[in-house]
């Protein structure tokens, strides 16, 4: 379990340090910049047992706030069990027409053998302990929400050797918000979303692919003009912030040596 930890720890770092760069710019030129800057950032992580990128697409801002932008990724690291590769094929935020459904969509995997990293008892448990995962989600959601929240919880693709190992499992949730039923205790600008759609399929021998689509609630606080948001890191960065540079760095250097204890 503690490797698996690890490794989620890893791959969530990873979607991390993408998210926290993953700020708008308006000009092409700046975008290049960027992209240049994170190529030097990266320098470090590559190697002959170690790759690191990240690359910005579609950035559009207004004077506010972002209001489109794509970013893909990818971190490989070589070890003496296996390798792991976390690849974010998309992660990408659409603010849309009104700001009314800011969306954010996350399509990545981690590609792992994880039957190298674990013996087949520690590798049964997580998987057991990922299928009762989904239903606590759903009544967690449900106990604090109440009828605020409609929860959809599923697994499936479910497959057990005849030695009684897992194989592989599929884990599904669809959440929905009616901001309009929320409980007293419960002020609207303090749930950050409409709705959540999350699918993972995870095998013993692969690793896992994830699929998350997220509706934000545009009330929620972080909208506020007198948050700091995105935009705001951006510029850092395009004005070389050493601390925001170095933060970067940092984030990739964490989840570097994380990766290189659980396959070494």
């Amino acid at each position: 379990m503690r490797v698996f930890k690890s490794i989620t720890l890893a791959f969530a770092g990873a979607v991390t340090s993408v998210a926290l760069a993953a700020a708008p710019v308006q000009l092409s030129e700046q975008v290049t910049q960027l992209n240049q800057e994170i190529v030097s950032i990266l320098a470090p992580f590559q190697n002959q047992s170690t790759k690191a990128e990240l690359l910005f697409s579609k950035i559009r801002t207004d004077a506010k706030r972002a209001l489109r932008m794509t970013v893909s990724g990818l971190y490989m690291k070589a070890g003496a069990k296996t390798t792991l590769t976390v690849k974010a094929d998309e992660i990408s935020y659409k603010y849309g027409f009104g700001g009314r459904r800011p969306t954010t969509r996350v399509k990545g995997s981690v590609a792992v053998d994880l039957t190298k990293l674990m013996p087949a008892a520690d590798l049964n448990s997580l998987f057991d302990s990922l299928e009762q995962i989904i239903p606590q989600y759903a009544a967690d959601f449900t106990k604090r929400y109440g009828q605020a929240v409609t929860v959809a919880a599923k697994v499936s693709d479910k497959v057990i050797t005849k030695d009684g190992n897992y194989q592989s499992l599929r884990l599904h949730l669809d959440v929905n918000f009616d901001l309009s039923k929320l409980p007293a205790d419960k002020p609207v600008t303090d749930v950050m979303m409409k709705s959540i759609r999350a699918d993972i399929y995870l095998t013993a021998a692969t690793g896992a692919i994830v699929n998350v689509k997220v509706v934000s609630n545009p009330k929620y606080k972080a909208f506020q003009d007198d948050q700091q948001g995105l935009k705001d890191i951006l510029d850092k960065l395009l004005n070389k912030d050493p601390d925001q540079l170095k933060s970067i760095e940092n984030m990739f250097r964490q989840i570097d040596d994380m990766v290189s204890g659980v396959l070494n």
